[in-house]
């Protein structure tokens, strides 16, 4: 079995409704990206999102007692 290098790129192929690869298009032109970069930065900010989602209330509660132990309570 071999093992992937780190930082080794995968390719991805994928097929999207027209819409959808016209909105991509557009996104990416009005941020001066090529469509690929613009798909890339897509999947990573869903990425992103979906790592951070779940910490936040972990993160309120933390605020919380911060706040809570600076004001002496």
């Amino acid at each position: 079995m071999n093992k992937e290098k780190s930082g080794e790129l995968k390719r991805l192929n994928v097929r999207v409704r027209p819409e959808m690869y016209e909105w991509l298009k557009s996104n990416a032109e009005s941020r001066g990206l090529t469509l690929n970069a613009m798909v890339i930065f897509a999947i990573e900010t869903y990425y992103q999102q979906q790592t951070l989602i779940p910490q936040i209330p972990g993160m309120l509660d933390a605020l919380k007692e911060s706040q809570d132990d600076a004001s002496g309570r």
